[in-house]
C-alpha cells in the first residue's frame, strides 16, 4: 500500500488534511469517504531524497500532452457514436508508444468489467488530474461524456500552451545566463591567475580594484570543489523542496515579489485558474466544487490554499467575486468580470472571457520579460568584463608610472 496526502471537507464544511494509506488514489478517496470526508485533493506522499534517488530515470507515467490526446481522441469517438470501451480499444490500436497502449488497454478492460470511465481514470494515479475526472463524472451524469471529454482536453491544451510558452521564453535567457557564467569562470580561472603572476612583486602597490579582483579569484579557486558540491546539492534537493509546502510557499512569496519574474508567474497563474474555472463551471458542476477543484489544479501553494478557503465560504453563501479576491494572483480585471457575470447571471461566458483575457496578458508578460531579462544579463556580463579590464589596465598603468618615477 502507498501513503497519500489529502485535503478534504467534513460534513460541517471544515477543511481537513493529513495522510492516509491506500492502494491507489481511487482507493484512498473511497477510504476518506468512508470516514465521512469529501476529498478535494488526494496525491501520493512526497518522496524523501533517498527515495527520489532510488527511482529509475524516466518513469512510466504519461506526459500531459499524451493524456490530453487520449481525452480528445476518446471524446471525438464517443461524439461519433462509438461506445466507451470500443473507443478505448481503437485508441490503444492507434498509439505507438507502449506505455500509452498499456494504459489505454487497462482503461478499456476496467470499463468492460463494469467500471465507469471516471472511476477508471481515477485509478490511473496522477495521469489524469482531479478536475478532469470531475468533469468526466459530470458528463456521465448529464449523459454528455463525449462533450465533457473534448471540453476537458481543450482546457488542458490551453493550460499546457501557457506552460510551454513560459518554458520556451526561458530558453534564450537561460542560454545567455550560461554563457555569462562560463565567461566569468574563464576570467576568474585564466585572466586573474595571469594577472597575479604578472604583478607578484608589486602586490602592495597595486590599486584596490586589482586587489579585489585577485582576492575574488583566489576565493573561487580555493573553494571550487565546495562550490561545485553546493551546486549539486541544490539540484538534488530541489525536488524535495518543491514538494515541501512551507518551503515552497516561502520561495513563491519571494518569486512573486521579484520584478519581472513575479509579474510573469502571477499572470500565468491567473490564466490557469481562469481556464480551470471556465472549464469546470461549463461542465455543470456546483460552483463551490468547481472552485475547490480549480484549487487542486493551481500551481502555486498560496493559490491552492486561497481557493480551498473560497470553496468553504461559497458553501456558506458568500459571493464568488468576494471569495476570489483572497486569491493573491487574480487581477482586478478578472474579479470585475466575475462580478459582472454574477450580477447579469452570465457567469460562464464571462469566466471564459476572463480566461481569454488572462491568456493574452500572459503573452504580453512573456514578451516584456524577454525584452528586459536578456539585456539585463548582457549588461551584467558587460559590467563584470569591464571591471576586469579596468582592473588590469589600472594595474599596468600604475606599475608603468612607478617605473617611470624610478620607485
Amino acid at each position: 500500500m502507498k501513503t497519500f496526502r489529502y485535503r478534504a471537507v467534513t460534513g460541517e464544511d471544515h477543511l481537513e488534511s493529513g495522510l492516509i494509506e491506500g492502494f491507489d488514489v481511487g482507493d484512498a478517496s473511497h477510504r476518506l469517504m468512508g470516514r465521512g470526508l469529501y476529498p478535494l485533493d488526494v496525491s501520493e506522499r512526497s518522496s524523501s531524497l533517498a527515495e527520489i534517488l532510488a527511482k529509475p530515470i524516466g518513469g512510466s507515467s504519461l506526459s500531459t500532452l499524451e493524456s490530453t490526446q487520449i481525452l480528445a481522441d476518446l471524446g471525438h469517438l464517443i461524439c461519433a457514436g462509438v461506445e466507451v470501451a470500443q473507443g478505448l480499444a481503437i485508441i490503444a490500436a492507434m498509439k505507438s508508444r507502449p506505455r500509452v497502449c498499456a494504459l489505454v488497454a487497462r482503461l478499456a478492460e476496467k470499463v468492460r468489467t463494469g467500471s465507469a470511465l471516471s472511476e477508471a481514470l481515477a485509478e490511473c494515479g496522477k495521469v489524469f488530474p482531479a478536475h478532469v475526472i470531475a468533469i468526466v463524472r459530470a458528463g456521465e451524469v448529464s449523459r454528455a461524456v463525449g462533450t465533457a471529454l473534448t471540453g476537458a482536453a481543450e482546457g488542458q491544451r490551453r493550460a499546457l500552451k501557457i506552460r510551454n510558452q513560459l518554458r520556451t521564453a526561458m530558453i534564450y535567457p537561460s542560454c545567455v545566463a550560461l554563457a555569462v557564467g562560463v565567461a566569468i569562470l574563464v576570467l576568474v580561472g585564466v585572466v586573474v591567475p595571469t594577472l597575479e603572476t604578472l604583478f607578484s612583486g608589486e602586490m602592495q602597490r597595486l590599486p584596490w580594484q586589482t586587489h579585489l579582483l585577485i582576492i575574488f579569484g583566489r576565493g573561487v579557486r580555493d573553494h571550487a570543489w565546495g562550490l561545485l558540491a553546493l551546486g549539486v546539492a541544490l539540484l538534488l534537493t530541489a525536488p524535495v523542496v518543491a514538494r515541501n509546502g512551507r518551503l515552497r510557499r516561502r520561495f513563491e512569496i519571494i518569486a512573486l515579489r521579484t520584478p519581472v519574474v513575479g509579474t510573469l508567474l502571477g499572470t500565468a497563474e491567473t490564466a490557469r485558474i481562469c481556464i480551470l474555472l471556465a472549464m469546470l463551471s461549463s461542465s455543470g458542476l456546483p460552483l463551490a466544487n468547481a472552485v475547490a477543484l480549480a484549487g487542486s489544479g493551481a500551481r502555486l501553494v498560496s493559490s491552492r490554499d486561497a481557493l480551498s478557503a473560497a470553496a468553504l465560504k461559497l458553501r456558506e453563501g458568500a459571493r464568488l467575486h468576494q471569495v476570489l479576491s483572497a486569491v493573491p494572483t487574480l487581477s482586478a480585471r478578472v474579479l470585475a468580470l466575475v462580478q459582472i457575470g454574477e450580477t447579469t447571471a452570465r457567469l460562464r461566458p464571462l469566466l471564459e472571457e476572463a480566461s481569454r483575457d488572462a491568456e493574452y496578458r500572459v503573452s504580453i508578460a512573456i514578451e516584456r520579460a524577454l525584452a528586459m531579462l536578456t539585456p539585463a544579463m548582457t549588461l551584467v556580463f558587460g559590467a563584470v568584463a569591464g571591471f576586469v579590464l579596468y582592473a588590469v589596465m589600472t594595474s599596468i598603468l600604475s606599475v608603468n608610472d612607478l617605473a617611470a618615477r624610478g620607485v
